[in-house]
């Protein structure tokens, strides 16, 4: 009879071992197939560098509604702002000089 549970506590921890590994094998699965389709969106786009700065949290969201009123991501939206703000500033100096 000793055999008998021995062999039963045994299938149950398999059962357990079983139930618990497809969970994880799952989420290490999904959490690869996200970076590797992050790098694919990163050099689609060219956008590489991580740059963050601290600002107001009204700015935050005046931008995020500016972007989403343009039907663009805020990297885009931020990118054209900055772009755009870039070269006024190099055409002013370049007036001045």
């Amino acid at each position: 009879m000793s055999d008998m549970s021995d062999l039963k506590a045994q299938l149950a921890r398999a059962r357990e071992h079983l139930i618990s590994e497809p969970s994880a094998r799952a989420t290490r699965e999904r959490s690869q197939r996200k970076q590797v389709v992050k790098k694919a969106r990163l050099r689609r786009t060219g956008r590489e560098v991580l740059w963050t700065f601290r600002c107001n949290p009204d700015l935050v969201e005046r931008c995020k509604l500016n972007a989403k009123r343009n039907d663009m991501s805020i990297a885009e939206w931020m990118e054209q702002v900055l772009e755009a703000a870039l070269a006024a500033e190099e055409e002013e100096v370049g007036r001045d000089a």
